[in-house]
């Protein structure tokens, strides 16, 4: 049972610094309007997603990987960011992906959360918000921790002050 609860913990701290690479990936390349073009959904681990009433609707094989179990080689390098770097005594490096959410406005339709392009809002100093989900596993592959939190960028209508 010791065992497990170390295994277990493992997967959590590995999980744990997929989070911390994405939100220092977050702080060092997404410091103005400019650079929020980067999730495109084109590139590798980053992803946007505007259709925002209630709820995120996060990319499908995300969405399949952590409903119940991870899918086998769901998180690659096709679709997730490996945390470089970390110790190779887990089964896998950790791996995370950031969504795009928008700003907290009240644009068209409604939305609480809006695309940034959407046309029908005036550039805004409000701040733009990701989801960011990050997996760990421990020395057994079939030991993992699937983690989740938001990231919130400084306020600017171009270069984000913190």
């Amino acid at each position: 049972m010791s065992i497990a609860y170390q295994q277990k913990n493992v997967a959590s701290l590995a999980a744990e610094a997929g989070l911390r690479a994405a939100e220092t990936f977050m702080t060092n390349n997404v410091r103005a309007t400019t650079d929020l073009s980067i999730f495109d959904n084109g590139t590798v681990g980053l992803y946007a997603n505007w259709n925002l009433v209630g709820q995120i609707n996060t990319p499908d094989w995300l969405e399949s990987s952590i409903a119940d179990v991870v899918v086998p080689g769901a998180w690659d390098d096709n679709n997730s960011i490996p945390v470089v770097g970390y110790d190779l005594t887990v089964a896998n490096p950790p791996r995370y992906v950031i969504e795009y959410v928008g700003q907290n406005l009240q644009g068209t339709s409604n939305k609480v959360i809006v695309d940034y392009n959407d046309p029908n809002i005036s550039a805004s100093s409000e701040p733009h918000y990701f989801v960011i989900t990050a997996i760990g596993w421990s020395r057994d592959a079939g030991i993992y921790s699937v983690l989740q939190t938001t990231y919130r960028t400084g306020r600017g209508a171009g270069i984000f002050t913190y």
